[in-house]
């Protein structure tokens, strides 16, 4: 009986077998393909199936059969791995042969009957060059309309740099007015005094007299008479409109104008006035950028060419210290380079093989810092507000991110302000950051504890300062630190938090969860709150490796986009970067379009950003709209 059985069984499967061979073989004729064999040859490539035990014949049937077959690689048994066991591997993407002494490989042709005849192989091409010039026409159209929106956007920055160059003009023609009619005034008082150069006392509430003769032009001397028809020692000077004698005073022209206090820290809307001969160079050669600051960092002695001033390491002082910093910028500066002298030192180890000599002609370099009581400062912003024009009484504080010494955090400071043309005044809170990019757990801790100093730092500022708008700017680890003084100062103090005005977060080190949560705690605050974005920020890639990998508010996740929280205006300019408020420096010929949308920012508060901003792309989301700068690829 079992012997019928197997009979039968031999013959069923005999049939079906002939049924099979007879279908992959009407396939193959059907198809005009054929298998070329290579003997003693293995393959490279991409395999998707791999069948045990067929022949090398069974192994080209069942190529011809399938469609997505190319090549195919027979086993024909034997070998260390295999042992005697065949097999057939078939290819959708065959590599390069290699010789093999156990292996033979085949790849599938087709034949010339049955090629596509040349109308059908011509119509063919002729519709993929159509594709690929319908492709190029839109590109073509896609730039030429970001072409034509950042024209409009130059344009517009023209228009505001051409009316501020003319509110300039007007401030420096009205100065002039008021110092040549100041200078008239004195002449005329100067004509009503005896000519003997001794003026009578000033009665109660009268204008102060001018100045005394400078060194160039003593007094007369009184024992020596002066005849009629001699003029007085000092008739070399022009005689005024008046035809008596020129007075004495007529010389203190020249002499600077009498105040007590120094001279207007500005000279210029957006730097003061450098020190005459300064570092030994011409005061041309470079300006000067006032920084109030302020900061929970240990003091420390920093020794010079010129001598040794203050500075602040990286240890914690658990108290805020105050004062300014005069920072100079050279006239050579590129928009938005910060220029350091270069160096070469040898990595993990801080040891310097050579640093290049500081210039202020060169490089931006710390003029002065001195250390101010509450009182002292003040008094100085003060003085920066009573002149400012372009941003008037207008202050912007800083709060910079991880791996951040203290006098680069000044660098970076002064130079958004200078980029900006920033002429109100200017502060930076530096927490007292490692400096390093291995100490990314220490500056994590210290940004933490370094709250209570920078809350009260900043209730001084928007309290005290006089300031009517005060914007804030934060980096990286620095946002997280801001967020949490804002949050509490909300509930603790909300009259003065009220002050605040624009808010702006570059590539914020905060977890995404913990960022949505702290801007709805936040909300009220301020007129907008805008976040850049970026998918190249150096310090978030460290930030994700020590978080696990979880996405950071300021990053930009390929594949998921940036951040979108109800209340926050998020920009992805990972086109850019944000490097400009770090210190990991690349090429920055692309960022200026970052500083103009900032200049716009701070003077109009315009929103949504597109309408301030043409260049963005709104790009709508399940979650809300978010803005992308496109890139120019």
């Amino acid at each position: 009986m079992n012997r019928i059985l197997g009979a039968l069984s031999s013959i069923v499967l005999a049939a079906t077998g002939a049924s099979w061979l007879f279908a992959a073989g009407a396939a193959a004729q059907s198809t005009g393909a054929r298998i070329d064999k290579l003997s003693n040859q293995r393959l490279s490539g991409t395999y998707y199936a791999r069948h045990v035990g067929m022949t090398y014949d069974e192994c080209v049937r069942e190529c011809l059969r399938d469609t997505q077959c190319l090549a195919l690689e027979h086993h024909r048994g034997g070998g260390l791995v295999f042992g005697r066991q065949s097999y057939c591997k078939l290819f959708s993407e065959p590599g390069s042969p290699r010789a093999s002494n156990t292996t033979d490989i085949g790849f599938k042709r087709t034949s010339p009957s049955t090629l596509p005849p040349p109308a059908v192989a011509d119509a063919k091409k002729k519709a993929d060059e159509l594709k690929k010039k319908a492709e190029a026409d839109k590109r073509d159209t896609e730039l030429r309309k970001l072409e034509a929106e950042r024209e409009v956007v130059l344009r517009r920055q023209e228009e505001i740099e051409r009316q501020t160059s003319q509110r300039r003009a007007e401030d420096g023609e009205r100065q002039r007015r008021e110092e040549a009619l100041r200078q008239q005034q004195e002449i005329d008082r100067a004509a009503k005094a005896p000519t003997g150069g001794v003026r009578p006392p000033s009665a109660p509430g009268a204008s102060p007299p001018p100045p005394p003769p400078v060194a160039s032009a003593p007094p007369p001397s009184p024992p020596r008479p002066v005849s009629p028809a001699t003029p007085p020692p000092v008739a070399a000077q022009p005689p005024p409109p008046a035809k008596s004698a020129p007075p004495p005073v007529a010389a203190a022209k020249k002499a600077p104008p009498p105040a007590a206090e120094p001279a207007p820290e500005t000279a210029r809307p957006r730097s003061i006035t450098p020190a005459p001969g300064a570092g030994g160079a011409a005061p041309t050669e470079w300006d000067v950028v006032p920084v109030f600051y302020g900061t929970d960092r240990t003091q420390k002695s920093v020794t010079t060419k010129q001598g040794t001033r203050i500075g602040y390491g990286s240890d914690r002082a658990n108290r805020v210290d105050l004062g300014r910093a005069l920072v100079t910028v050279p006239k050579v500066h590129q928009v938005p380079k910060l220029e350091r002298p270069w160096k070469v030192t040898v990595p993990f180890v801080d040891w310097t093989v050579y640093e290049e000599a500081e210039d202020p002609r060169k490089h931006f370099t710390v003029q002065e810092i001195k250390s101010l009581s509450k009182a002292e400062l003040l008094a100085l912003v003060r003085d920066r507000l009573g002149v400012s024009s372009t941003f008037r009484n207008q202050a912007l504080v800083m709060v910079h991110g991880y791996n951040n010494d203290f006098d680069y955090a000044l660098y970076r400071s002064a130079q958004i302000t200078y980029d900006l043309n920033f002429d109100g005044a200017s502060f930076l809170y530096s927490w007292p950051s490692g400096g390093g990019v291995a100490q990314y757990l220490y500056d994590l801790n210290s940004a933490a504890q370094a709250e209570p100093y920078l809350t009260q730092f900043l209730e001084m500022v928007l309290a005290d300062s006089g300031a009517e708008r005060v914007h804030l700017i934060a980096h990286s680890m620095g946002s997280s630190l801001l967020l949490q003084v804002l949050r509490r100062m909300k509930d603790r103090n909300p009259a003065v938090a009220s002050r605040v005005s624009q808010i702006i977060l570059a590539a914020p080190d905060v977890d995404i969860d913990t960022f949505t949560w702290l801007a709805g705690e936040i909300r009220g605050i301020g007129r907008g709150i805008t976040l850049y974005a970026s998918s190249n920020d150096v310090a978030l890639q460290v930030s994700r490796r020590f978080a696990g990998d979880k996405p950071r508010a300021g990053d930009v996740p390929q594949g998921i986009g940036p951040a979108v929280v109800s209340g926050v205006d998020t920009i992805d300019i990972s086109a850019l970067s944000t490097e400009y408020f770090a210190l990991g420096h690349a090429s920055y010929a692309e960022k200026t379009p970052l500083l103009r949308d900032i200049d716009l920012l701070l003077k109009t508060g315009q929103r949504p950003p597109e309408l301030r901003f043409p260049v963005y792309r709104k790009m709508p989301t399940p979650k809300g709209d978010y803005w992308l700068y496109p890139s120019s690829n």
